[in-house]
C-alpha cells in the first residue's frame, strides 16, 4: 500500500487552514500539523476555536489524502515525490500525478543522482507514465494521451517488445476510431443523401493522404528508438496533414452553399492538424535526444505558428531552452 511509502514521521511547517474531504461526506477546515506513518495530526477549525485530531489518511478522498501527504513530502526528496506520484496514478488523479512527476524530474536535473537509484527512479516513472497514458485513453483525452505515449516509445533504450509498442498504438487508435464512430452515428441522421455521391468524390483524396500521413505517423511511433528514421517517418506524415489541410480549405472554398461538405471537411482539416501536432511535438523529442536542438525549435514552432498557447508545444520549448546537460531518459521534459 502507498501509504506505507510515508512510515516515517515527517513534520510539517503550519500552513493556512484547508478544507480537507473526508469519503463519509464531512468537511474538515484545518491545517496539517504532522503525518506519521498512515495517520496525520490535524489542527481543526471548529466554532469554539480549535481542536487537534488524528486520523487515517485512509479516511479522505483520494485528492484531500494527496494533499495531506504532500505536506510531508520534503522539497527536495525525489524518491518521495516519485512515491507520491504514484499515489496519484493510483488513485485516479492525473494532473496531481503528472505535476509531481515533472518536479522529481527537475529535481533530479538539478541534483544528479547514482546510476542505481537513476535507473530504479525511471523505471517507476515509466510505470507512472503508463498509467497516466492509459487514465487520458479511458478518459478520450486523445491529444494528451498521444503525447504521453510518444514519451514511453521514444526512451532508449527501449524496456518494450514490438509486440507491446504495437499494443498502446492500437490502444489510442482504437480509441480514435470509436469517437470518430460516435460521431458518425449521431450525424447519420442528419445526412443529406442528394449529394453524397459529390461529397464522396471530392472527400476521397482528402481521406487518403490522412490515411497515408496516419500510416506514417503510426510507423514513427513503432520506430522511434531508432531516432533518425523515426524522425524521416514523422517529415513525410507531416507533409500529407499539410496537404490534408491545404486541400481542404481549398474545397470549403469551392463549396461555399454546402454545409454537410463543410462540415466533413472540416473534420478531417481538424483530424490532420491534431496528428500534425502529435507528429512535430514527437518529432521535437526526437531532435531533443539527438542533439538536434535547432530542428526540434523549428518543429515546435511549426506549432505555435497556429496555436499559441499549446501546452504540450510550450513545455517542449522549454525543454529545448534547459537542454544543456545529458537526457536521463525521462521523457518528460528536461535536460539533454
Amino acid at each position: 500500500m502507498i501509504l506505507s511509502l510515508f512510515a516515517c514521521a515527517l513534520l510539517a511547517l503550519p500552513a493556512a487552514p484547508r478544507t480537507y474531504a473526508l469519503k463519509d461526506g464531512k468537511e474538515l477546515l484545518a491545517e496539517v500539523l504532522s503525518v506519521d506513518g498512515d495517520r496525520v495530526n490535524l489542527k481543526v477549525h471548529v466554532e469554539t476555536g480549535t481542536v487537534e485530531v488524528t486520523r487515517p489518511i485512509a479516511d479522505f478522498v483520494p485528492h484531500s489524502a494527496f494533499n495531506i501527504m504532500r505536506t510531508a513530502v520534503p522539497p527536495k526528496d525525489i524518491a518521495a515525490h516519485v512515491k507520491l506520484a504514484e499515489f496519484a496514478i493510483e488513485n485516479g488523479l492525473v494532473d496531481a500525478a503528472k505535476r509531481t512527476l515533472t518536479r522529481a524530474r527537475e529535481l533530479a536535473d538539478d541534483q544528479g543522482i547514482e546510476p542505481d537509484l537513476e535507473r530504479r527512479l525511471v523505471e517507476r516513472a515509466v510505470r507512472i507514465l503508463d498509467g497516466l497514458f492509459r487514465q487520458m485513453v479511458k478518459e478520450g483525452r486523445i491529444q494528451d494521451a498521444r503525447f504521453f505515449l510518444s514519451q514511453i516509445l521514444s526512451r532508449r533504450p527501449s524496456r518494450l517488445t514490438d509486440a507491446q509498442k504495437q499494443e498502446l498504438v492500437d490502444l489510442v487508435e482504437r480509441e480514435v476510431e470509436a469517437q470518430k464512430a460516435a460521431k458518425a452515428s449521431a450525424k447519420q441522421a442528419q445526412a443529406n443523401e442528394a449529394n453524397a455521391a459529390k461529397r464522396e468524390q471530392a472527400l476521397e483524396p482528402l481521406r487518403k493522404r490522412l490515411e497515408k500521413g496516419k500510416e506514417s505517423h503510426r510507423r514513427a511511433l513503432l520506430i522511434s528508438d531508432k531516432g533518425s528514421q523515426a524522425i524521416n517517418e514523422f517529415d513525410q506524415a507531416i507533409r500529407s496533414f499539410d496537404s490534408v489541410q491545404k486541400e481542404g480549405r481549398a474545397q470549403m472554398s469551392r463549396n461555399p452553399n454546402d454545409p454537410t461538405l463543410a462540415d466533413e471537411v472540416q473534420g478531417l482539416v481538424a483530424e490532420a492538424g491534431q496528428y500534425r501536432t502529435s507528429s512535430l511535438i514527437a518529432q521535437a523529442s526526437l531532435q531533443v535526444t539527438r542533439g538536434q536542438f535547432n530542428q526540434a525549435t523549428r518543429s515546435v514552432n511549426s506549432v505555435l505558428a497556429d496555436d499559441p498557447e499549446n501546452a504540450q508545444a510550450l513545455a517542449m520549448r522549454a525543454r529545448i531552452e534547459i537542454a544543456a546537460n545529458e537526457d536521463t531518459g525521462w521523457g518528460i521534459g528536461g535536460r539533454r
